[in-house]
């Protein structure tokens, strides 16, 4: 492993899905926003367990380059 730290993308992806369960203890979510909020989080999880073993600089460039592009 080369970084045994938690990234920015697992910490938002366990804050996403633990307010999530925190939340529909209290209150009734329709299923499709459920299923949503339930979805960010998980990928959120997995990108972030993908990013500590490789490198992804190659897709920040390229979301960069598309942000600017945009902007033009």
């Amino acid at each position: 492993m080369r970084n045994s730290k938690m990234n920015k993308f697992i910490i938002w992806g366990l804050l996403i899905n633990s307010f999530y369960t925190g939340i529909k203890q209290f209150t009734a979510i329709p299923d499709s926003i459920s299923c949503f909020v339930i979805g960010v989080g998980a990928s959120l999880l997995v990108f972030g367990i993908y990013t500590t073993n490789h490198d992804i600089t190659k897709l920040k460039t390229w979301k960069r380059n598309l942000l600017k592009g945009l902007k033009n």
